[in-house]
């Protein structure tokens, strides 16, 4: 995976989610992926291997936490289900991790 140079920067606020710091940033996005996809809003991360693309951000909404990808971020884009997901790379990994 390509490092983004913006990888340790926070979000900001994520919904009713105030991002303070590192790791109530990934509490936050743990959170609010695992909510995302309870409701339906996001499926299931797929099984690996899946084709991932990345590039420059599009100011598209990401699909976790609904900020832009600016120009200044790496943009990833999986086709899903006829779907086109974006992310932010700290939102693709944590919709990735694992659900127990």
């Amino acid at each position: 995976m390509i490092a983004s140079p913006h990888a340790s920067e926070g979000f900001g606020q994520l919904g009713r989610h105030l991002v303070c710091g590192s790791r109530r940033m990934a509490a936050d996005l743990a959170t609010l992926v695992a909510d995302k996809i309870r409701s339906g809003v996001l499926p299931l991360p797929p099984e690996p291997p899946q084709k991932y693309f990345a590039g420059k951000g599009t100011r598209q909404l990401c699909d976790v936490c609904e900020r832009p990808i600016t120009e200044e971020d790496l943009e990833y884009e999986l086709d899903l289900g006829g779907r086109t997901l974006r992310f932010h790379e700290k939102c693709l990994d944590m919709w990735r991790q694992p659900r127990g």
